[in-house]
């Protein structure tokens, strides 16, 4: 069975009676979206249900913040091409 620190505390933490830390359900979710593992292998290491993993990652992914879409990049590249050829220039300054 995989266990990953994140799974130790949260098992610990179940053991423990603290169910009012809010790291757990962020931790937990983080655990499941980002290893790969099957849901229910995430909650057999870390002593939740199923069904309460599946909703903490549905709040997860319903409240995180969404990158603005950008319609036009070419501002964007523009400014960054200044900027790149500003740096030999700042280079040879500080060198002198």
């Amino acid at each position: 069975m995989f266990r990953s620190f994140d799974h130790v505390s949260l098992a610990k933490a179940n053991a423990d009676g603290i169910k009012s830390d809010r790291r757990i359900p962020r931790q937990s979710s983080a655990v499941a979206l980002t290893t790969g593992l099957p849901r229910k292998q995430v909650t057999a290491g870390s002593g939740i249900g199923f069904s309460t993993l599946n909703r903490w990652i549905q709040r997860e992914r319903r409240n995180s913040e969404k990158p603005p879409v950008q319609s036009d990049p070419e501002p964007e590249i523009a400014e960054l091409r200044k900027e790149n050829r500003m740096r030999p220039e700042e280079r040879d300054a500080l060198l002198a």
